[in-house]
């Protein structure tokens, strides 16, 4: 049970650095709105995870 927990730990976080590296290097976001984005999938991927 702990290696799947981990592992979806680690697929969150391979995912914000993915929307990261996109965001800045071909979207040419600023770093407070993909900051904003990165906070909002973290939250709604806690909901999920929690309820």
């Amino acid at each position: 049970m702990e290696l799947f927990y981990a592992t979806g730990v680690n697929t969150y976080i391979a995912s914000s650095f993915g929307m990261l590296y996109l965001g800045e290097r071909y979207f040419h976001l600023d770093r407070s709105i993909l900051q904003t984005l990165i906070y909002l999938k973290l939250s709604i991927a806690g909901l999920k995870k929690g309820g």
